[in-house]
Parts: C-alpha cells; structure tokens; sequence
C-alpha cells in the first residue's frame, strides 16, 4: 500500500543518514592511509553518484581538518596528491563536478606548491569546461573559476597555455549573460588571480578585461563586493601592465566612456577607475618606461584634463569627480619627473591653458578651472618646489583675482561714474551684482576658479623659502587684488572665510617686514569701513589672523590699526563690536599692554 511504501522509504532514509553520521564521526578516527583507502573505496561506486559526491565531501572536510590540526608528513601529502587523476576524472561527472572541483582546490592549494607538474592536467579540463560553459552561468560555473583561480595561482606560467579559454570567462560579465552576482565574483576572483600570476602575458586581452570590467553590468551593480574586486583587478593589472604596450589603450577607453553621457552614474565611476588604472600603473612602472614615454603620458593627461571643457553635457558634480581622478593620475606621473622634467611638463600644461580652443577661441573658463585645480594639487604635494613655478602664471592669478571687480566696473553706466561716491554702489555690491548677473553653473565655476587660485597662492606664500620668491614687486602685485577679494564677503562668505583671509595672513608672512605690512594692512583696514556687515567682519577676521600668524612682530601695525578698531567699538551691529573686542584682546595679551587709552 501507499502508507507502507512511505514508511519504508522513510526508514531508509533515516537509515542512510544515520550511515552518514556514523561514517562522519568515524572518518576522524582513521588514519591517513585508512581513510584514503576508504574514499577511492567508496569513489569506485560507479552506480551510486550520491557516495560517490559524499566520499568527495568527506575528502574535503578531512583536508580542511588536518591543515588546521597542524598539517602532514611527506607520506600522507603524497597519498592524497596520488588521488588526483580519480578526481580530475570525477570534474567531467554531472553529479560530481561541484565536489570534486572543491576537493582540487583544496589539494591545489594545500600540495601543488611542491609537486605542480601533477596538477596541470586539472587545469586543461577546468579551462575547458570554463570556455566550453554557457553564458548563462549557473553555480557550477562559479566553482569552475574558483578552482581555476586557485590553480592560476600555484601553476603560474604552466597555465600559460590555458589563458585564452580562462579570458573567455569574461563573457559572464556581459549584461546579456544575466550571470548572478555569484558567477560575476568568481570572475573577477579568476582575472586578480590571472593578473597576480600571469601579468607578463595578458597584455593581448587587458583591453578586452578592461572593458568587460569597466561595463555598466559591474560597476553599476548594487553588489558592493564587486566594485571592491573591479579595484583588485585594476590594481593587479596595472601592477604588471607594460607601460608601452597599456598606455596607448587608455586613451580609446577614456574617449568612450566619455561620451556615453545617458548612464552618467556608470561612466563616471568607469572614468575614475580608467584614470586611477593608469595611475596606478604609472606608480608601479620603472622610471626608465616612465621617462621613455612622457611625452605621450603628457598628451594623454592633457586630453583627459581637457574633460570638463570638452562634454558640457555632464553636470558640475560629475565633472569634478572625473577632474579629481585626472589630477590624481597627473600627481602620480609628476612625482617620476626631476625638477627640470617637472619644469618642462609645466610649462606644456601651463601652454595647454593658454592655447585655442576647438573653436579658435581661447580656452575658456571650465580649462582655467581645470588648470589652476591642477596647480593647486600640485602646490599642496611639492610645497617648495612648486614655488618657483608660480613665475609662469603669477600674472594670470592677478588677472582672475581682479576679473569680478573689472566685470562689474564694466557694467557700470557713464553717468554713474559721475555720481558722488556717497552715491555709488559699494565695491561688495558691485562684486555680488556681477556674480548674480550669471547663471548658475557659470557662478559656481567662477567660484571653483577663484577658490583654486587663492588656494595655490596660499601655498606658495607659506612655502616661500629663502632665495624668497615673493620680492617686493611681486607682494605689491598682490596685495591689492587680494585684499579685495574681502569685499564678496557678503555674497560668498565661505569662500572669504575659508580661502582669502588665511591667504592673505600668509602674504603677510611671506611679505617680511613692515614695509610691505603696511599697504596691506590698511586695504585690510580700509574694508572695515565698508557699508556691509559681512565685509567688516572678514576684515576683523583678516587682521586677526595676521597677528595670530606673525605674533608679536606685527604689532608695529597696531598704531594704524587702532582708529579703526575704535571706531567698531560703536558699530551698531553686536557682532561685528564683539569680534573687535576679540581681535582687541588678543593684541592686548600679545603686547601685555592695556588699549583703553588709545581708544
């Protein structure tokens, strides 16, 4: 009847697992030899596939086992390599792949070390199988590459022959495959291992890995542990590319991501691996391959700097990840140059800014913006050796420092020249009327412009050593397009906080003496008068930060400076007189000396 063909199956399978149990607790207690014996025993049962895949289970778990207990003898290691062809012969079973895969990766691990030869037969029928399995991956495909990443490892340049079926594994990463995350790992663990042990023969197929590995199928993936091996497999890649046969497919591969602006989230994160790939590949070659082709890493970082200004298309934010990524790669080639080196690349960024664009026209604001980013990055990683360079665009700083003010001194009519300066509008306004005149994302590279060229003057003042750079021509140059930078107080008040006033304590400093402390110090005081708020307060700012730097050696400009101070002590709004009152006090400790008098 049907109830008792329900029992006996169920008493046969509580028998089998109990059998199962049994053989489990008791496979610890045999010895090497004997339990050897006992799996090609059980492995010889051909008509049985379930002992025959448990037998493969139980040969797995003993491995793991006695290689944590403190591993084997000679003997013992011999005896299980000797199984080796049974289970390379189990790969090619259905219903032993997945087990016997497994086992070939523990023994490839634990054993190939001393005896590789053996094991090159397991990796001709994995790199079969793995060229020979369809897109559609399924979880065998994934032990597949596992093992055979494990056996690239041990096996190096005696998988050499295998390397072309190994590379057709990247076909799981085509959105087409709809390959699950699990194959998609498996993958990318096979290219690390791939690149680690055989780097010196992937350059026929680096385009091929980079493309596959920088497409919307990886990196737009919402599987973190992805992207983490995407890293591994640039970096192990670019560790043993050769300069001279990877770096010309940088270029194609930028040019193409770059213009794929509908998946903006995906290229963007593949332009940032690309420029990170090539600095990383920069970083880790020799300096002769570095020096043999800087001429065209010159071109190509240009190219690649040019990115802003030539795909309006991508938004501010994007554009300054990719910027970010560019001026990463350059600092990398940049620390391979000597001084004269440097100084020749230099001057070739500094005549890619100058030079016409596409159009004929000279370049405009989004390369100025790339250039100075590039200059301030550069400023921060070479600090003095930087400074001299400032010679070749001192100038052209000036020139954009002054170029809010002369916009809206341009705006102005003729008859509001002719007003009284009772009349006319403060130099603040004027200055927030110009920026509000644009549009927004004209303002916000305006501001990035700006924000970059005080920063690189910030740094070359605090990193001016002797033979100093800035002489006095060149501190009279600045200081007046500087300081006038305190008036956009009131409509950018971080810029001023964050970048002018340190910028111009620092000037101080580099400055030197009192000769030149003193038209400083008062365009300085002089915004203190000025009808806003905001300016009066970057002014008080100002002038606390230059005693906070110079000390007790600027106080040779408190005489000048009191009148000034006095006269915001009766300021009608509290904070700027509170913040006078800050910047009082502190001079007071400085000199040790009571100002009530004075005031």
């Amino acid at each position: 009847s049907s109830s008792e063909a329900a029992s006996s199956e169920a008493a046969s399978s509580d028998l089998s697992w109990q059998l199962d149990q049994v053989l489990s607790n008791t496979q610890g207690l045999l010895s090497v030899t004997g339990f050897v014996a006992v799996v090609q025993e059980l492995l010889q049962e051909r008509d049985e596939p379930a002992i025959r895949a448990r037998a493969l289970e139980l040969l797995g778990d003993r491995l793991g086992s006695m290689k944590r207990d403190g591993g084997l003898s000679r003997e013992e290691s011999q005896l299980f390599v000797d199984m080796l062809p049974e289970l390379t012969a189990g790969i090619g079973a259905p219903e032993l792949e997945s087990t016997a895969l497994c086992a070939v990766d523990v023994l490839s691990r634990h054993f190939a070390q001393g005896q590789p030869d053996l094991f090159v037969p397991a990796m001709a029928r994995v790199a079969s199988l793995i060229e020979g399995a369809p897109a559609d991956a399924s979880d065998a495909v994934s032990v597949r590459l596992l093992c055979a990443a494990s056996l690239v490892r041990v096996l190096r340049a005696r998988a050499f022959p295998y390397l072309g079926k190994l590379i057709t594994s990247l076909k799981l990463l085509d959105p087409s495959a709809q390959a699950p995350p699990l194959a998609m790992r498996s993958t990318l663990t096979l290219l690390v291992a791939s690149g680690e042990a055989l780097s010196q023969f992937l350059h026929p197929h680096l385009d091929s890995i980079l493309r596959a590995t920088l497409h919307e199928s990886v990196l737009g993936s919402s599987d973190p542990a992805l992207r983490v091996l995407v890293d591994k497999v640039h970096d192990t890649l670019a560790r043993g590319a050769t300069l001279r046969l990877a770096l010309p497919l940088v270029g194609p591969l930028f040019r193409s991501a770059a213009g794929e602006k509908e998946r903006c989230f995906v290229c963007c994160a593949a332009l940032e691996q690309l420029l990170r790939f090539l600095g990383c590949m920069v970083q880790h070659a020799p300096l002769r391959d570095v020096k043999a082709h800087m001429e065209s890493l010159t071109q190509l970082l240009l190219e690649t700097l040019s990115f802003r200004e030539e795909h309006p298309a991508w938004g501010p934010s994007e554009c300054d990840q990719v910027e970010d990524a560019v001026v990463g790669a350059l600092l990398t080639c940049v620390l391979k140059m000597s001084e004269n080196e440097l100084s020749s690349f230099f001057v070739d960024l500094h005549e890619w800014k100058l030079a016409l664009g596409a159009d004929g026209s000279p370049g405009g604001l989004p390369r100025k913006v790339a250039f100075f980013h590039a200059a301030d990055a550069l400023a921060e990683k070479l600090k003095s050796i930087f400074v001299p360079l400032l010679e070749h665009f001192l100038d052209e700083c000036v020139f954009e420092l002054e170029a809010p003010f002369k916009a809206s001194e341009g705006k102005r009519s003729s008859k509001k020249r002719k007003v009284s300066k009772a009349s006319e509008e403060s130099e603040a306004e004027r200055c927030g009327r110009s920026l509000n005149a644009m549009g927004e994302q004209e303002r916000g590279l305006q501001m990035q412009l700006l924000a970059s060229a005080v920063s690189v003057l910030h740094k070359c003042f605090e990193h001016d050593t002797a033979p100093r750079f800035m002489t006095k021509e060149r501190v009279q140059l600045v200081t007046e397009p500087l300081t006038r930078h305190l008036a956009m107080a009131a409509s950018e008040p971080a810029y001023v906080a964050s970048r002018v006033v340190p910028c111009i304590a620092q000037l101080a400093s580099a400055a030197g003496g009192d000769v030149l402390w003193k038209p400083l110090n008062f365009s300085v005081l002089m915004n203190m008068r000025d009808s806003q708020v905001a300016v009066r307060l970057a002014a008080l700012h100002a002038l606390k930060a230059c005693f906070l730097l110079l000390g007790e050696e600027y106080l040779v400009m408190l005489p000048e400076s009191l009148p000034f101070l006095s006269e915001l002590l009766d300021d009608t709004t509290p904070k700027v007189e509170a913040t006078c009152r800050e910047v009082l006090k502190l001079v007071e400790e400085m000199s040790g000396e009571q100002l009530d008098t004075y005031l």
